[in-house]
């Protein structure tokens, strides 16, 4: 299963909690081994 992690306008909110939950987000799902990708234009399952 490949889940979309996607973030809109990312370089505006680098500086904010929410960018720092997504990278949070990223590296638990990396943690896991989990297949994710961030291009909601790609094939994804969830």
């Amino acid at each position: 299963m490949k889940v979309c992690v996607y973030l809109e306008a990312a370089e505006l909110f680098s500086r904010s909690g929410f960018y720092a939950a997504f990278k949070n987000h990223l590296r638990a799902l990396e943690a896991v081994g989990a297949d994710y990708t961030t291009d909601p234009g790609g094939r994804y399952d969830l």
